[in-house]
């Protein structure tokens, strides 16, 4: 882009012959250096007006090696604080990316231990529901036992009264069969 200007220069396509351009060093405000294009005529050159109480003198070469050397530092401020710019803006990224991986790593650890609690309730589950089965297979054990005993218990109660009934009868037989006399199984006489 800065190129078409000086091709129009050269292969004489700006202006005429009576227009001439050249470059011509501005200094703004802050005192940077640019340079413009300005053209002059070949045939009168332009009046230069004094320079009034408030424009600044014209630049010696002097003075443009000044304001080079100032736009040199002023160039060098601007790169050093891209620079840090740049450093500080890689430290941010790694301290967010060390933030990021740390919060993968705390939510990691967090649903880990929720699994692991899960699996600590699951198991204390089982084993409560194994200790109540356990529990009420013994205990039915325990009352099948009991039943046992108690029908054990009945039916030699029930074998008891049976034989007492059975007893009773033989010595109603005894005593119809012997006129009243009763003996019991060891000899004695029973008086009734």
């Amino acid at each position: 882009m800065a190129l078409v200007p000086l091709l129009l220069l050269t292969s004489g396509c700006f202006g005429g012959s009576e227009n001439q351009a050249e470059l011509q060093p501005v200094v703004d405000e802050r005192g940077i250096v640019t340079y413009r294009f300005a053209t002059r005529s070949l045939e009168s050159p332009a009046p230069v007006a004094p320079p009034s109480a408030g424009s600044q003198p014209s630049r010696t070469p002097l003075d443009n090696a000044e304001f080079r050397q100032r736009d040199l530092e002023a160039y060098q401020e601007m790169r050093r604080n891209l620079q840090e710019r740049a450093r500080q803006q890689r430290e941010q990224d790694k301290a967010e990316q060390a933030y990021q991986e740390m919060r993968r790593n705390i939510l990691a650890n967090q649903a880990q231990e929720a699994r692991l609690r899960k699996e600590i309730a699951d198991q204390r589950q089982r084993l409560w529901n194994q200790q109540q089965s356990e529990k009420n297979q013994a205990e039915s054990l325990r009352l099948q036992q009991a039943s046992r005993e108690l029908d054990d218990q009945l039916q030699q109660t029930q074998q008891v009264e049976f034989l007492r009934q059975q007893q009773g009868m033989m010595l109603r037989q005894q005593r119809a069969s012997n006129g009243g006399i009763v003996y019991d199984p060891s000899g004695s006489l029973i008086i009734p």
